[in-house]
């Protein structure tokens, strides 16, 4: 479980370096992408496709995102290639696609991520449940229940922008509640240690 833990770090922690590229500007690279924690996330959880089907479907969701995230990746470290490589038709398509991703895909990357989260929290749900642990199986139900509702809610942030509260005022303290409650209901899963 010590895999999904930090994958799911990789994914929700952000920090950025500044490269200086120029006197005029500068540059962040993030030390920490996304698409590095949903490939720990996908060769794990690519072992628990047995185990119930949200497994299956977190595997499925984890590697369409590992694609998504890392041409975001590839976009923010577009100031490193020479710009006449850039001018080149063929990065001139994928340069609309990375331009598409950026102009509409913090939300929707925001909400799949919390889809993502919500059909881990109720695959390991399933698996308390199959291992009578009533407690753990209600807490990852209502986790479930929280992150689709904060999927929603960052999908509204596409056409709301200006709202008082942002989605990670809630998301944060979740995912800590997400990680421990992970950390403990993973016990005896197998497939996850």
């Amino acid at each position: 479980m010590l895999f999904i833990v930090l994958g799911l770090a990789f994914i929700f922690i952000t920090f950025e370096v500044p490269l200086v590229t120029g006197a005029e500007a500068s540059q962040y690279i993030d030390i920490f992408p996304d698409f590095v924690g949903y490939l720990i996330l996908w060769f794990r959880l690519e072992k628990t496709v047995s185990v119930n089907r949200w497994f299956k479907d977190s595997a499925t969701i984890a590697a369409g995102m590992l694609a998504v995230t890392f041409v975001q990746f590839l976009g923010s470290m577009s100031f490193l290639i020479p710009q006449n490589f850039m001018d080149s038709s063929t990065f001139k398509f994928m340069g609309d696609i990375v331009n598409f991703i950026f102009s509409v895909g913090a939300p929707v990357i925001l909400a799949l991520n919390m889809v993502f989260v919500s059909f881990l929290c109720r695959g390991l749900g399933l698996s308390c449940e199959d291992r009578k642990k009533e407690f753990l199986s209600t807490v990852f139900f209502v986790l479930t229940i929280v992150f689709f509702a904060l999927a929603a809610f960052a999908a509204v942030t596409l056409f709301i922008r200006n709202l008082p509260i942002q989605v990670w005022h809630i998301a944060l303290p979740a995912g800590v509640v997400f990680a421990v409650f992970a950390l403990i209901g993973s016990r005896g899963v197998k497939e996850l240690e």
